[in-house]
């Protein structure tokens, strides 16, 4: 009760301006493929994505399932393929489109849905499973929070991978680039991280890629994904022996349990 109560009270101040700015911006990115460059820094074949993976292969087989920011389908395939029953959302229409025709030319059952992430039209407690990728660092993360652990059900968990923002190089880079962002997205800091541990008491944070972001410049090179995973190793125990440096990664994967 009192969550639904919360999400009624947000609905009343969401910031329009700012969700037809994203939706907007979505739309473009989308239609206009502007951010495919960048596509390399998302490698499935990447740590992080390998992790991804395989929790939502632990957790989402033959669950229900909220994609969370779903873009083009997303993970959403990978899920269905695998016995899940998913609905993808996102604020893009373009988006949306896009992925029921591949849905749908695939045969392959998924609700695609444009939805405000920020207050979700569906039932109380009807996902097992909540995951997203870059997609929170794109909300009011307090009221995405409401609503995520409003539609979990009771023992419900939720995966995200979400970029870090503290690291000055990184940073750097997005300021050189502001065209491939949105105006209102925000890369999370270690706040926020805070937050989300205030709002889903049972969680964990997986840091990566801080030394391993110096494989970045030679991904085209296949022989040296080894040099990546080896990489990933070092961080994990510079992680380990030296805390204060996680904040510099790049990518923190979120496992949140209700």
């Amino acid at each position: 009760m009192k969550d639904t109560q919360s999400r009624k009270e947000h609905r009343v101040v969401l910031p329009d301006e700012r969700i037809t700015r994203e939706k907007d911006f979505h739309n473009r990115t989308y239609e206009s493929h502007s951010r495919k460059p960048l596509a390399v820094l998302y490698d499935r074949s990447s740590p992080v994505r390998k992790r991804y993976e395989n929790l939502l292969l632990k957790y989402c087989i033959g669950k229900k399932i909220l994609e969370y920011g779903c873009g083009l389908g997303s993970y959403g395939f990978f899920l269905a393929s695998r016995g899940s029953t998913v609905t993808g959302i996102d604020i893009s229409e373009y988006a949306i489109l896009e992925a029921r025709r591949q849905a749908q030319a695939e045969n392959i059952m998924i609700d695609f849905r444009v939805m405000n992430a920020e207050f979700l039209e569906l039932p109380d407690e009807s996902f097992d499973v909540i995951c997203g990728t870059g997609i929170l660092h794109h909300l009011n993360l307090e009221r995405a929070l409401l609503e995520i652990r409003r539609v979990l059900t009771s023992n419900g968990k939720a995966v995200f991978i979400e970029p870090l923002g503290h690291n000055p190089v990184i940073n750097i880079f997005r300021k050189l680039t502001p065209s491939l962002r949105s105006r209102d997205e925000h890369p999370l800091r270690m706040s926020d991280l805070e937050t989300i541990s205030t709002a889903f008491p049972h969680h964990t944070f997986e840091f990566y890629d801080l030394l391993a972001l110096a494989w970045l410049p030679f991904h085209k090179i296949k022989t040296l994904h080894a040099v990546s995973e080896m990489l990933a190793r070092v961080d994990h125990k510079l992680f380990a022996v030296i805390p204060f440096s996680r904040r510099f990664s790049w990518q923190v994967l979120i496992l949140l349990e209700k």
